[in-house]
């Protein structure tokens, strides 16, 4: 299975660069998480929020696939 840079694809390596890495993003990730259950639901709730700005800067698209992980991930650190 090809990876990139760690990462299990291109897409998820730059949707996770985008969500940590922007204030924004991170902050909505962050309320996703504390305003939800569970992080199927924060996927949910983070996608829905997002509404018509579904994509990274770069073009990659922000879909359960590429934030859940990043979500979890999160989850775990606070």
């Amino acid at each position: 299975m090809n990876t990139y840079n760690g990462f299990k694809s291109r897409a998820y390596w730059n949707v996770s660069s985008w969500i940590n890495n922007d204030q924004g993003l991170y902050n909505l990730a962050l309320e996703s998480l504390n305003a939800t259950k569970n992080t199927k639901s924060a996927t949910n709730y983070f996608l829905f929020m997002l509404a018509d700005n579904n994509k990274t800067l770069d073009g990659y698209k922000f879909n359960s696939s590429n934030v859940y992980p990043v979500l979890s991930t999160l989850k775990k650190s606070i």
